[in-house]
């Protein structure tokens, strides 16, 4: 299986871009995480996610559908126009926990560069200065 990835790049103290990706679905979690998750949005994503009682969501760049423990995340125009063929980030409650615990870590050290990479279900947050 190979290796996916997303780098984003720092613009200023809170602003991440989203910048390479791998593959589409990579792409959905960059999108999320640079555009809905931001640096200031974090703990309410923690407490959505931690719900058992929310199903789905949709914000500037995502739309987020829970069922049980897992979680997908789309492109919000993909998801509402083609609905069919729309294609997603999966990943479980606590694997998106760690990614979000982690994204906290990169806004308070405010790294130059964030890789977020993919091996089969492990995920791991890389920073470089």
């Amino acid at each position: 299986m190979k290796i996916k990835k997303v780098d984003f790049e720092k613009i200023n103290d809170t602003l991440y871009v989203s910048g390479k990706s791998s593959t589409v679905d990579m792409g959905y979690l960059g999108g999320f995480l640079a555009y809905d998750v931001g640096c200031k949005n974090i703990d309410s994503w923690k407490e959505w996610i931690n719900d058992p009682k929310s199903e789905s969501v949709s914000s500037n760049y995502s739309h987020l559908e829970k069922k049980g423990n897992k979680i997908n995340i789309y492109w919000e125009y993909d998801y509402f126009e083609h609905e069919e063929e729309a294609e997603s980030f999966e990943t479980t409650v606590e694997q998106l926990n760690y990614i979000l615990a982690r994204w906290k870590e990169v806004c308070e050290k405010k790294p130059k560069k964030v890789i977020i990479t993919r091996d089969g279900d492990k995920v791991t947050v890389e920073t470089k200065n």
